[in-house]
C-alpha cells in the first residue's frame, strides 16, 4: 500500500509540475463555455464524497445565487474546486462538515466559498500561502502528503478567469477558501 501511495504522490507531483510550467510560460489556454454552474459543483462534490466519507466528513452544497449558467473553463475549475475540496478534507478533522457555498454578493460577480473544521492555518503562513512549493507547518489529519504546488496553480486558474483567490482561518476552528468569478 505504502508503494501505490507514493507512486500516486509522485504522479500528482510531476502532473502539478508540468500545470504549473505551462502557466508560467503563458500556455494558460483556457476553454471559456457556459456551464449550470451549480450542477458542475455538485458533480465535483461527489467525486470528492469516497475521501471524505473515508474520514466520516460530510460534504455540503448551499446554492444561493440566482444564476447558474455562467462562462468558465470546465476541465480547470475542476483542477481548483478538487484541490480546494481536497484541501479542506485532507486537513479537516473526523466528523466535521465541509460546506461549498455559492452567492452573488456584487453584481456581476459569483462568490464561492469552500469552508472546512478543520485546523485552521496560522495567520503568520497565510500571506505566502499561494506560492509555490510553500507548505503549511499544519499536518495533514490522516496523514496525506502535499506538493506545495495545488494552491499556486488554482491562483493562476482563477487570475486567468479574471477571478480573486483568497483564504481566511483561524487555528483549531477552519478555513474558509473563497474565489470570485465575473459573470
Amino acid at each position: 500500500m505504502e508503494i501505490n501511495n507514493a507512486s500516486k504522490f509522485m504522479l500528482t507531483l510531476l502532473s502539478d509540475i508540468l500545470d504549473l510550467s505551462k502557466i508560467e510560460a503563458g500556455n494558460l489556454d483556457l476553454k471559456i463555455k457556459e456551464h449550470d454552474y451549480k450542477a458542475f459543483l455538485e458533480h465535483n462534490i461527489k467525486l470528492n464524497l469516497v475521501i471524505a466519507e473515508k474520514k466520516k466528513i460530510s460534504v455540503g452544497l448551499e446554492y444561493a445565487a440566482e444564476l447558474k449558467v455562467i462562462k468558465f473553463d470546465k476541465y480547470k475549475l475542476e483542477q481548483v474546486l478538487n484541490n480546494l475540496i481536497g484541501n479542506a478534507i485532507k486537513y479537516s478533522y473526523p466528523e466535521t462538515r465541509i460546506t461549498v457555498k455559492v452567492s452573488s454578493p456584487h453584481e456581476g460577480k459569483i462568490l464561492t466559498e469552500i469552508i472546512d473544521e478543520g485546523q485552521g492555518i496560522p495567520a503568520e503562513e497565510l500571506e505566502n500561502i499561494f506560492v509555490e512549493f510553500n507548505k503549511s507547518s499544519v499536518q495533514s489529519t490522516g496523514g496525506e502528503k502535499s506538493t506545495g504546488l495545488g494552491l499556486a496553480i488554482s491562483k493562476r486558474i482563477i487570475e486567468g478567469h479574471n477571478g480573486k483567490i483568497s483564504v481566511t482561518s483561524e487555528v483549531k476552528k477552519g478555513s474558509n477558501f473563497y474565489f470570485e468569478l465575473p459573470l
